[in-house]
């Protein structure tokens, strides 16, 4: 319940400082440092307000936006782990921490199969033996010549 920070909120107060605490419901939640606050933010009450608008429309529309929130996200895993690592399926889906892609492992994990279906995304075996994903990077056509 974190009781042992409540003479550091005393002193702020002391200072003439207000400090206030969020939570997501208020769970383990002291309340003797509830008391030492001067209010508490439950972070639930906001939780509609904090999604991405731009992903709620692509997923009430359009499939294939959704699809290309996601590479964009798998991009910016693959620049984030550039230094000779990789992004590995498991922890795209239960960890990446994003707003721009689906919310669920099962959301993500169905997205991402569409994605290697559709020859965007390669999975892979890491050199540790890891499932791991990248974006595949499609050449572009070879520009044909014209003969006279």
């Amino acid at each position: 319940g974190d009781a042992d920070h409540t003479p550091v909120l005393r002193g702020v107060r002391d200072l003439g400082r207000q400090v206030y605490l969020a939570t997501w419901g208020g769970y383990g939640l002291s309340d003797t440092l509830r008391r030492a606050a001067f209010d508490h933010i439950d972070l639930l009450d906001g939780l509609d307000e904090f999604r991405n608008n731009e992903l709620v429309v692509a997923v009430d529309n359009d499939a294939e936006a959704v699809a290309e929130l996601t590479l964009d996200e798998l991009r910016r895993a693959e620049s984030h782990f550039s230094g000779g690592g990789y992004v590995g399926m498991n922890y795209f889906i239960n960890r990446w921490k994003s707003t721009g892609m689906p919310h669920t492992p099962d959301e993500r994990q169905d997205v991402l199969d569409a994605l290697i279906d559709d020859g965007r995304v390669e999975l892979y075996e890491a050199p540790n033996g890891d499932r791991a994903i990248r974006v595949i990077h499609h050449e572009d056509p070879p520009l044909l010549k014209r003969t006279s």
